[in-house]
């Protein structure tokens, strides 16, 4: 019996033309799906194709619109997606990174933490927390565990005070940090409640 050979799928380079923050994601249904913001840097589109070539010529739906003014009138930041389908933003504003593995020894050291509850209108505050290099997260008000897949896929799991046990898995990638003009680690995902959860590096760990 022979084996079925796949005949590769051609695509032009750029898939898509003047799209800034780029994201293709293969879903279970078999479909390539790719998000990006226009020129105008007003709104984030979504598109979907059986083939990765077919992205270009696909027709365009609208998933967000930037806010006519306050804190959603400006920049839109990257679109990323989670493994169960969920588009997510990057902390940071896009400086030409790209998503790619992060040695886990570049992990530990300061974070600054934010959860956007749905209730807050407006910016949320961040939290201050430390990422040890066994495993623990050393923060004021709990105690957690982290764990990292090696690739770009870091879970924080929390105590809480009632006994249960809650987690955040987060897509860990690289960044801009603007407001210090240097690099760092960030990283972006939802809680269990699915609201938006964002990490900021601080500080590493000498070592």
């Amino acid at each position: 019996m022979s084996e079925a050979i796949e005949t590769p799928c051609p695509y032009d380079n750029p898939i898509v033309s003047q799209r800034a923050d780029p994201w293709i994601y293969k879903h279970a249904d078999g479909c390539y799906y790719f998000t990006g913001s226009v020129p105008e840097y007003d709104r984030i589109e979504i598109r979907r194709s059986p083939v990765i070539g077919g992205l270009g010529q696909a027709e365009t739906r609208i998933v967000w619109r930037k806010r006519a003014d306050g804190e959603m009138s400006s920049h839109i930041w990257a679109p990323l997606w989670t493994k169960d389908g969920w588009p997510v933003v990057s902390p940071e504003r896009y400086a030409r990174e790209r998503m790619q593995r992060i040695p886990k020894r570049e992990i530990p050291g300061g974070w600054e933490r934010l959860v956007q509850l749905r209730w807050i209108d407006g910016q949320a505050p961040s939290s201050p927390l430390r990422l040890l290099e066994g495993g623990q997260i050393d923060v004021a008000d709990g105690k957690g565990n982290w764990s990292f897949d090696g690739d770009h896929t870091l879970t924080l799991t929390w105590a809480e005070a009632d006994g249960r046990t809650t987690a955040e898995t987060v897509l860990l990638l690289p960044s801009w940090d603007w407001e210090l003009n240097r690099p760092a680690l960030v990283f972006t995902g939802l809680d269990g409640d699915g609201q938006a959860v964002w990490g900021k590096q601080t500080s590493r760990l000498a070592g």
